[in-house]
């Protein structure tokens, strides 16, 4: 493809669909339908690769995660973000990051499920 010419009009994407990813990079999490992501499911399938991830500090969702993980890197304004910019970039220890990943293992299908019938008395 000449990558000066643009596409055809039947293959340009949507706005929406550009912040969706095509093909899902861990089965940490199933994907939902486009636009039904959770805010979420990013930030834990990165951590799931103890991979550093920065979330906003505004969302009680994200902040959760952050504080449960001890590994997400929040930040609150543009400052902190640089901040949380530079402690990714430089690493974090690498017992950090397996924390993160045992923290998204918690997430996993099966450990969702296996939760939900004991908190049920299913067994």
């Amino acid at each position: 493809a000449d990558p000066k010419k643009p596409p055809p009009e039947d293959d340009v994407d949507d706005e929406d669909d550009l912040a969706e990813p095509s093909i899902q990079l861990n089965p940490l999490t199933p994907r939902p339908p486009a636009g039904l992501d959770a805010p979420d499911s990013p930030p834990l399938e990165a951590l799931a690769l103890e991979t550093p991830v920065i979330v906003n500090g505004e969302n009680p969702v994200l902040l959760g995660h952050a504080n449960r993980s001890q590994c997400a890197l929040p930040y609150r304004d543009a400052p902190g973000f640089i901040q949380c910019l530079e402690r990714a970039v430089h690493g974090l220890p690498p017992e950090t990051l397996v924390g993160g990943r045992r923290y998204a293992e918690r997430y996993r299908r099966q450990s969702v499920f296996d939760r939900l019938k004991v908190a049920l008395d299913l067994d």
